[in-house]
Parts: C-alpha cells; structure tokens; sequence
C-alpha cells in the first residue's frame, strides 16, 4: 500500500483534537514535517534515537487505540496503522544506506586510525589519568600527505585555531553534514571554494597546540554534535 501524506495528515485531522492520544499525534506532527525531515536523513543517530525508536514503540499500540478510543472499525485502523508503518520502513531503509567516503589519499598511503572517536585517555595529559571526549577520529599519516575529495563541495570555513591549527570545514553538495579537518600542515581553501571530486582539500599537518605529531584529525559534526566519522572513510 503507497504512503502519502495526505492519508496519514486526513486521518488524524478527522480524529476529535481532544482526544487524539500523544502517540497519534506524533506520528501526524511527523507526518505534517515530512519534506523537513527527507533532508534530514542522514541524521542517522539523532533520528533514529529521536523518531524511529519512538514511533516505532508507538505503533505497536496505535491499532488498538484507534479501535478503543475512536471505535474506528477493524480494517479501518489497520488501514491508518499500515500507512504509519510504511512510511516508517521508507525512512528506516534510507537510514539504512551506507555513508558515502568523504575523502581519500593517494593509492597506497598507509593511513591507520590512530586514535577512535569517543572516551579516551586525554594525550595532553602528563598524568595520563584525565579522560577527554575525542570529537574525531586521528589518522596516523606522515606530514604534507595531500587530502582529496570523492564527491563535489564547498569549504564553508578555513581557520587557524590554537588547539587544531589549521582547519578546513567541508560540506557535501545536498549534505547536512559538516567535515572537518584539523591539523593540516597549511591554510586551506579559503571559504566558498567549490571543490570537485579529486580537488585537494588540504594537507596534513602537525600544528596547533593539541598536536602530538602528524597526523589528520577527522570529523562529522550534525548541527552541534558530533558523530563517529569511521563509515565516512574511503
């Protein structure tokens, strides 16, 4: 059965407002925000966490309470609950799709994770007990190493900072995501340069006070937080 909707938003409408119990109408708020939503899909995290889950845990009782609290007929809310469910396995499956490489090195660069994303022992600590969020992941590769894009862009900042040193921050054509690289031996493309696919992005580096050798500081930020950017790597 095809979602629209114009189904699932006429359904909910038609319901008495006073009545509409908080699982209903999550799901037509949802509804209501689908365009916003489809360019939000690759939020993956944050919308799994904050809708799927959710909504899905809601439509496990959504049949039986159209049924209970509107007397809508058997087949009646069966036909409801399968819209909502359609849709959903419609964002499900795109959340599903694997994230595209962002960028890449020349061929046979060696280029292992040095350091994950997450928890771990802060490096600039001299006692090695303090614990420090790393918002990236550390790519163990030799200093001027150049850095290539695989898909078409735009740097949207190019910055020194005194813990990153040179940074470029990178969007992906028709991506929220923001890329980011830190450390980088020199000061990248100034803002508003289009890159394509091959354009060099910058160069590994070793500056800015937070670096305790070469190596290429990688990062996924969505909106203000950051995600692991492992699925990211070419």
């Amino acid at each position: 059965m095809a979602s629209s909707p114009e189904k699932i938003t006429a359904a909910v409408e038609a319901l008495p407002k006073a009545k509409v119990p908080p699982e209903v109408q999550k799901v037509a708020d949802l509804q209501a925000q689908r365009q916003q939503l489809a360019q939000e899909t690759s939020l993956t995290a944050w919308i799994s966490a904050n809708i799927l889950q959710p909504v899905s845990k809601a439509l496990e009782n959504l049949k039986a309470d159209l049924n209970k609290l509107f007397g809508f007929g058997e087949e009646k809310a069966a036909e409801i609950t399968e819209v909502v469910g359609v849709q959903l396995s419609e964002w499900q499956e795109k959340l599903a799709a694997p994230a595209a490489p962002v960028f890449s090195f020349l061929k046979g660069v060696p280029a292992p994770i040095t350091s994950d994303f997450g928890d771990r022992i802060d490096p600039m600590d001299s006692t090695h007990k303090k614990h420090k969020k790393h918002r990236g992941i550390d790519i163990g590769v030799r200093e001027g190493t150049p850095i290539f894009a695989t898909k078409p862009g735009k740097v949207i900042s190019s910055k020194w900072n005194d813990h990153s040193g040179n940074v470029v921050e990178f969007q992906i054509d028709g991506d929220p995501r923001v890329y980011t690289f830190h450390h980088l031996q020199v000061p990248g493309p100034v803002a508003g340069t289009v890159i394509r696919p091959g354009g060099q992005i910058g160069i590994s580096g070793h500056t800015g006070g937070r670096s305790t050798g070469p190596h290429l500081h990688f990062g996924v930020i969505v909106g203000e937080n950051a995600i692991d950017p492992e699925a990211f790597l070419a």
